[in-house]
């Protein structure tokens, strides 16, 4: 740019406005340099062009020792020196890493109340998060999604890619539950969106000009929800209508549980030696009982007593 000087207004100063680019990477805090030279019919009001080239280097170099350094022989000898004044431009972009829930939905999720929450198959309920960044990377950006209990819970895309074009638009993470027929409760895990790769140094594993590595991570708590008691199948216990010592695994008649016998039934669930006898006077035909009289299961079906009084010209004398 040029700043017109007239011999009838020198006396007022001209301002000059330097003004930094902006731009979304984190490029910084950059120095540069402003160059002033001087060009007049007044002899001595012109810069040399040794002094202006001088000027030039000094810029390029941006070695600066003082605000303003003067470059040139000065008006002893007819010319008016060139000046460099140094500036540095303030970087207001941040590399940073988001992870941030947005949504839960499905059929019984508004029953629950949370946010942080995925669930088993009653529920039904799957979280959403949003993932981005705060600056725009320099090249693309893969990230790993990955559960802190990844046999309970956890999501559903394991990569994430962002790159330099479309990092503006959040990328969506699903979040859910791994149906199981276990009474477990409701276990707390962690959601952990982390650097795989990039080459941008300032979001990769090699160091960037600070001698630090933007290996980010950000980690969300979550809760993954269990299924009621009645609609699941299977307790950590022996349940009711079955005796012995429950495993977990695929044994016995249910998870290492053994169904009780006709004439004996088991009323709680917890691991037990044997199931209890129809007391005298009562026989039994239902294999794996669970009441001594008849009741009604969690869906509304009567089902049979463990125990029956004998009919008319028999009896029972003994217990079972």
């Amino acid at each position: 740019m040029s700043i017109v000087i007239q011999p009838g207004d020198w006396e007022t100063p001209r301002e000059v406005m330097v003004t930094g680019l902006d731009d979304w990477f984190d490029d910084y805090n950059t120095t540069f340099t402003v160059v002033v030279t001087f060009t007049s019919e007044d002899p001595l009001y012109q810069t040399s062009d040794l002094a202006a080239l001088a000027a030039d280097r000094q810029a390029a170099n941006v070695a600066k020792t003082s605000p303003t350094d003067s470059i040139g022989t000065g008006v002893s000898n007819g010319y008016l020196a060139a000046f460099v004044v140094p500036f540095t431009n303030v970087d207001d972009d941040d590399i940073g890493l988001v992870a941030e829930i947005v949504s839960v939905t499905g059929g019984h999720c508004a029953s629950i109340g949370r946010t942080g929450v995925c669930s088993e198959s009653y529920y039904g309920c799957v979280a959403t998060l949003l993932v981005y960044t705060t600056s725009q990377p320099k090249e693309t950006l893969l990230l790993t999604v990955t559960s802190s209990n990844p046999t309970e819970a956890g999501p559903i895309e394991s990569i994430v890619v962002i790159t330099s074009e479309d990092w503006r638009t959040p990328k969506e993470v699903h979040v859910e539950s791994y149906d199981d027929p276990l009474q477990d409760g409701d276990i707390p895990f962690n959601v952990t969106v982390a650097t795989l790769y990039s080459p941008d140094e300032d979001y990769g594993q090699s160091e960037n000009k600070y001698g630090t590595h933007g290996l980010l991570k950000a980690t969300v708590p979550f809760i993954s929800k269990d299924d009621p008691t009645w609609f699941d199948t299977v307790g950590t216990k022996c349940p009711k209508g079955y005796f012995g010592s429950y495993t977990g695994k695929d044994e016995g008649d249910f998870y290492g549980c053994r169904r009780c016998p006709a004439g004996t039934y088991a009323d709680e669930e917890n691991d037990k030696v044997d199931c209890r006898s129809c007391p005298p006077g009562t026989y039994g035909l239902v294999e794996g009982a669970q009441s001594l009289q008849s009741i009604t299961s969690w869906n509304g079906i009567a089902e049979d007593p463990g125990c029956m009084p004998c009919p008319n010209g028999t009896y029972s004398a003994t217990w079972g």
